[in-house]
């Protein structure tokens, strides 16, 4: 059969070579054409047919490690180690990266539906050797893959004794390193503090999202320390920022100190951190500072103060509002002065109905405005 397509091969190479030299090329690049599309095909076929073979392994296999370890998790303390590795393996026959893959995966999915207590994932994570796996894995993976794992141990909650962390905060890739030294600061405690200090590049929006959620983690578990001593040995502006607004975020009430020193530093970012938690952490008496510093300060740390102000909601700005609201004419100063007023107990409500009363034009329409209750769906102090 071999022969006889040789020779068929062949005999159509000497036949082309009997065309013009134009048609001749024309002829060996539909043929190579031809090759190389039907070599394309069949490489596709095969991966189509691999990855549905894959999937219908995970299909089959998924339901019942569903059951398996929601049995477990749910109370684990009722089985024994040798039992979870047996009915584990009795599941997944063989200790192969896919079943790995996929265990760890619908362990992820019953998380996110079910609130299992945490030592029970570790227990299980760390007798099926998962931690071990993907300690292995990561060594060789992608930016990307890396990504993954670190947000799966992040969801899971995986101590570090299930995972050595330690590895991906040295990096050199330095979104892996940041992202590694977050989850090594859901694992350690107050060691972990320590890398606020080693943090150079300015922390992005998401970073802050990403460390606000650790810490908030932390607090519900009870190991959320106080921010003063790393605010203190940080140079990293944008750091501070972040730490400061953690404090007022989280009530740390013990650095209040702290916070109306900060109230004047240098750097706005940390002004306006500083501003937005004394409100949270209700130091009225920092109110004077506040309206006393408002006409010297950027427009940022103008809008920080007026929101201060309507968290404090002392009563005892209202002359200083009335006289922002009618000396600005900056629409977004305006609306907020303006929404503060409104919200500022009985005494503010009657001086809202004086100044919409009072007022003209476009400070009218911002009175009304605010009156509207499509206000409450947005957020202007």
């Amino acid at each position: 059969m071999i022969n006889e397509f040789w020779e068929f091969i062949v005999g159509v190479y000497y036949m082309a070579e009997t065309f013009p030299l134009e048609i001749f090329i024309a002829f060996l690049l539909v043929i190579n054409n031809f090759i190389i599309f039907t070599f394309l095909l069949m490489l596709l076929g095969f991966l189509l047919l691999r990855s549905n073979l894959l999937n219908n392994k995970i299909r089959n296999v998924s339901p019942k490690l569903e059951v398996f370890f929601d049995k477990v998790l749910r109370d684990s303390n009722k089985y024994s180690d040798d039992f979870i590795v047996r009915e584990y393996h009795e599941l997944i026959k063989k200790r192969t990266s896919l079943n790995y893959k996929t265990s760890i995966e619908v362990m992820l999915k019953l998380k996110e539906k079910h609130n299992y207590v945490e030592e029970n994932i570790n227990r299980i994570f760390s007798v099926l050797s998962f931690g071990k796996f993907l300690n292995k894995k990561t060594s060789g993976l992608s930016p990307r893959q890396t990504y993954k794992v670190i947000n799966i141990l992040k969801e899971l909650e995986i101590s570090s004794e299930n995972f050595n962390i330690l590895p991906l905060t040295e990096s050199k890739n330095k979104e892996i390193s940041k992202r590694a030294k977050l989850l090594y600061l859901l694992f350690n405690g107050e060691k972990s503090y320590d890398f606020f200090s080693a943090i150079e590049d300015e922390i992005t929006q998401w970073d802050l999202i990403e460390l606000m959620r650790s810490f908030e983690k932390l607090k519900e578990k009870g190991e959320l320390l106080s921010l003063h001593t790393w605010v203190l040995n940080c140079s990293n502006k944008s750091v501070i920022s972040f730490l400061i607004k953690g404090i007022g975020y989280f009530n740390q009430v013990e650095n209040s100190g702290l916070i109306i020193e900060k109230i004047t530093d240098e750097n706005e970012d940390i002004r306006v951190a500083a501003i937005e938690a004394s409100g949270e952490l209700m130091l009225r008496e920092v109110e004077y500072i506040l309206r006393r510093r408002y006409k010297s300060e950027t427009f940022q740390c103008q809008k920080a103060i007026i929101k201060s102000i309507k968290k404090l909601n002392s009563g005892d700005s209202l002359n200083f509002l009335e006289e922002l609201f009618n000396e600005t004419h900056e629409n977004e100063i305006e609306t907020s002065v303006i929404n503060t007023i409104y919200s500022y107990n009985g005494e503010g409500r009657n001086l809202f109905k004086k100044l919409k009363k009072d007022a003209k034009d476009s400070k009218l329409s911002v009175l009304k405005h605010v009156e509207t209750p499509l206000i409450k769906f947005k957020e202007y102090a």
